[in-house]
């Protein structure tokens, strides 16, 4: 162990929490030169202390604190896949009960925004630091060919916040990450049934975005013309039945709203979901 988990860890045991939050702070930039394993265990014990110090109030969550314990949190989450500390990795995960507890509090007399998505966006903070790390992997390693492959893995983290972004309506983000996983599903094995279905679903992702930022019904026209394409593609294929379904019930529900010279409603359209 190092001296600078040895002082964090005595500081959070006697629980000086205020102290070793910002004797971290000070010691990050160590950290980030030459990491070693104890030093995502020191950006976890900060974050608990963060948290700990955000929820101090029964009712109320301290803002402030609530961010820092965010920053901390993804310090260790990095620094657990950069060292090897798949130990802390563990006890990252156990740490979201934290969540749950953040479910019931207020922040400011408002509730947690986003409170839905609290646990799923730290999940994908996993995932995403799993994909970094895998992508530091040299070519040629034994952890290149492991299944999920690569390929398959950026794909399911984009079409998955391509997913959540667009029900959130941040439509302009969502369309960003559908457009990514359509670029990383070009690098999975062609012809396989699980393959093309994951490439037309996330083309269905693509066409809601479009539709939602369509700037006019000329623009919104055009994707129920790609929206045509994608459902003629589907026909007649049994593994595209479900994306084939999907694609028609929101090109009805465009068509039906373009007659009454508006926009169709996220309650009138079926989003695709990530498998």
């Amino acid at each position: 162990m190092t001296d600078r988990y040895t002082e964090i860890w005595a500081l959070y045991r006697d629980h000086k929490k205020v102290e070793a939050v910002a004797k971290a702070e000070a010691g990050w930039p160590a950290m980030t030169d030459n990491p070693v394993a104890s030093d995502a265990e020191v950006c976890r014990l900060v974050f608990v202390s963060c948290m700990d110090l955000a929820c101090v109030d029964p009712v109320r969550v301290n803002l402030e604190r609530l961010k820092e314990a965010d920053v901390w949190w993804e310090r260790a989450l990095r620094l657990s896949f950069e060292t090897g500390n798949w130990n802390c990795l563990a006890a990252l995960m156990l740490n979201l009960q934290f969540l749950s507890v953040l479910q019931e509090r207020k922040i400011a007399g408002e509730e947690v925004p986003h409170r839905p998505y609290l646990l799923h966006d730290r999940i994908m903070a996993i995932m995403r630091e799993m994909i970094r790390a895998l992508d530091r992997t040299p070519p040629g390693s034994v952890a290149e060919n492991n299944v999920p492959l690569r390929g398959v893995l950026h794909r399911l983290y984009h079409e998955k916040q391509g997913f959540s972004l667009y029900r959130r309506r941040r439509f302009a983000e969502a369309l960003t990450e559908y457009e990514a996983a359509y670029e990383a599903s070009k690098s999975e094995h062609p012809g396989q049934q699980e393959v093309e279905r994951a490439k037309h679903k996330v083309r269905g992702g693509l066409l809601l975005c479009r539709y939602q930022l369509a700037p006019d019904s000329e623009s919104r026209d055009r994707v129920v013309a790609d929206g045509e394409l994608l459902e003629s593609e589907c026909q007649g294929e049994a593994h595209l039945t479900g994306t084939r379904k999907k694609t028609r019930w929101n090109l009805d529900a465009m068509k039906r709203a373009r007659t009454e010279d508006r926009v169709a409603e996220l309650s009138e359209l079926k989003v695709y979901e990530v498998e």
